[in-house]
C-alpha cells in the first residue's frame, strides 16, 4: 500500500504496531487482513483445518469477506461466518485481478485511456511498498 505522508508520520505509523500475546502484530485497534501480520503458529493450525475442508466449500469461503477471528477454536466453530487471517480471506491476487477487471471495464467505456503497472515510485515523500508479486503486468483488452 502506498501512503503519501511525511517521513515523521510514516515513522509514527510504524510505532503504532502492537505485538499481541497470541503471536500476531496489529496496526490499530481492529483485526482485519490488512492490519494483522505474524501469528505463524496459529496460522499453521488454521491452515491444516482449512485444507481438510471440502474443496468447493473452501473455495467459496475464500471468495468472501467475513469478520476476522485470531482464535482458531472460535474460527473452527464458525467457518462460514468468520475468517482466519491469511487462511480463508480473499487473497491479494484476487483483489488485484478484480481491480484489473474494473480497470478494463472503465477503459472499455472510455472513462480512462490507459492503465500503468510496474511503475517505479521515486518520490521521497512517498512511503510504503508493493511486493513484486503485486506488480505483475496485465494486458487489458
Amino acid at each position: 500500500m502506498l501512503y503519501r505522508f511525511p517521513k515523521t508520520i510514516a515513522t509514527d505509523v510504524n510505532s503504532q504496531v502492537e505485538t499481541l500475546a497470541d503471536g500476531f502484530e496489529r496496526l490499530g485497534p481492529d483485526d482485519t487482513p490488512f492490519t494483522l501480520r505474524g501469528g505463524e503458529e496459529k496460522r499453521d493450525r488454521a491452515a491444516t483445518i482449512h485444507h481438510q475442508r471440502d474443496t468447493n466449500e473452501r473455495t467459496d469461503d475464500e471468495q468472501s469477506n467475513e469478520p476476522v477471528s485470531r482464535d482458531v477454536s472460535e474460527w473452527k466453530q464458525n467457518l462460514r461466518t468468520l475468517d482466519f487471517p491469511f487462511i480463508d480471506t480473499i487473497p491479494c491476487e484476487t483483489y488485484l485481478d478484480r481491480a484489473w477487471q474494473a480497470a478494463a471495464a472503465v477503459q472499455e467505456h472510455g472513462l480512462i485511456e490507459e492503465v500503468h503497472c510496474n511503475v517505479r515510485f521515486e518520490d521521497p515523500n512517498l512511503h510504503g511498498k508493493f511486493g513484486s508479486s503485486q506488480l505483475k503486468s496485465h494486458h487489458l483488452l
